[in-house]
């Protein structure tokens, strides 16, 4: 049986979780191999009011940002202002993306059928030439 993963995929996905931790940023990766994805969200900088609750696959981002949890309220306002830059900049990039690969899909399914559904594992491939007449 087929693995419902790809190892390398999971072991680069493992090596990019340190230098986020490094270089103390926000990121959302994708990960593709010729069969199988990885993704990752990585909320949590040290600058960041967000965090990540529960599976990748339900979870959902969670925003805190409650004045008792800081010294000040302009360290408050600083840390919920670069959350939000941090999330829009991802949001805003992720639309971006959004938009442009629908247009290639769009494109390709003139050509090809295309079943792919993120949220389930297929045992047929995404995608098969279209039959010409």
């Amino acid at each position: 049986m087929a693995k419902l993963y790809d190892e390398q995929l999971r072991a680069a996905i493992e090596e990019i979780r340190p230098i986020l931790k490094k270089y103390d940023c926000m990121a959302t990766v994708l990960l593709a191999s010729p069969t199988h994805s990885e993704f990752l969200l990585e909320p949590t900088a040290s600058w960041s009011v967000c965090r990540w609750e529960g599976s990748p696959s339900d979870g959902a981002l969670r925003f805190r940002s409650k004045r008792e949890d800081f010294l000040s309220k302009e360290a408050q306002d600083r840390a919920t202002e670069a959350t939000v830059h941090g999330i829009e900049s991802l949001r805003w990039l992720c639309a971006r993306f959004h938009d442009q690969f629908s247009d290639v899909v769009s494109m390709l399914r003139k050509h090809m059928v295309i079943g792919t559904e993120v949220s389930k594992f297929f045992k047929d491939p995404d995608s098969t030439p279209k039959e010409t007449p």
